[in-house]
């Protein structure tokens, strides 16, 4: 990913040097990877609760990864594992970092998606009566669809073989082309319009159709609606999960 970057302002040179953390650290991959393996078995051992363990877990190697300039340790174990590929004297390596992955461009074809992931929330809150959505609009929302991703990998995997590759590739959007969350706010919106002008239901075609989204820049966790939002999704999760493994 290339949050590998960190919480970091401004222009991060494309290029990984083994041992410095994204805010400057020296550290040890190798001797990382270790303290991390005997913190969760610190952990694990301390709770006997599955559950109350693994927020443990969570917990303590979230402090470690912030510690090291990374917000979470999704991209801490992803900076991790590139500083432990190029720790390696034996093969050559090319880093792709992806930003948000989302859905396709053109395969298998147009607007493809598997599963709820980042856009996902925002798709389907723009149709509810909740409306106003907790982003900036002016922040740069860095997508780039799935097959534009897998065309990378592959076109970086061929410089590789070739020995023509480069340290580290970078597929984002935001540079040359950035897409905004407020502008990812108004073209959702105009589809759930058209959809809305559709519809059989009186409340969706009369009332729904009418009402607009709009960027409301307060904290998640600041905003009336959202923590209710989320528990009612972690509840058909949990529902959804149940009916399957029965």
């Amino acid at each position: 990913t290339c949050f590998v970057a960190g919480n970091v302002s401004g222009d991060v040179p494309e290029h990984l040097e083994v041992g410095l953390s994204a805010n400057g650290t020296r550290f040890s991959p190798r001797d990382e990877l270790g303290s991390v393996e005997s913190l969760c078995d610190a952990m694990s051992k301390r709770h006997s609760d599955p559950v109350e363990a693994k927020k443990a877990r969570i917990a303590a190697g979230t402090l470690r990864a912030q510690a090291l300039g990374w917000p979470n340790l999704y991209t801490y174990s992803k900076a991790l594992a590139e500083h432990l590929l190029a720790s390696r004297g034996d093969v050559e390596i090319c880093m792709v970092r992806p930003s948000i992955v989302e859905c396709a461009r053109e395969l298998p074809f147009r607007g493809w998606n598997e599963g709820i992931n980042t856009s996902g929330p925002l798709v389907w809150l723009t149709g509810t009566l909740h409306r106003r959505l907790p982003f900036g609009a002016d922040h740069c929302f860095d997508i780039v669809p799935v097959d534009s991703v897998a065309r990378g990998v592959i076109l970086s995997l061929a410089e590789l073989l070739r020995s023509e590759h480069v340290p580290v590739v970078q597929l984002a959007s935001g540079d040359h082309n950035p897409f905004t969350f407020g502008r990812a706010i108004d073209l959702t919106s105009l589809t759930r319009r058209r959809e809305y002008a559709k519809s059989d239901d009186p409340f969706e075609r009369l009332v729904l159709r009418h009402l607009d989204s709009v960027a409301h820049e307060v904290a998640a966790s600041d905003d009336p609606w959202l923590p209710a939002a989320r528990k009612a999704t972690r509840a058909v999760t949990r529902m959804a999960v149940a009916i399957s493994l029965n």
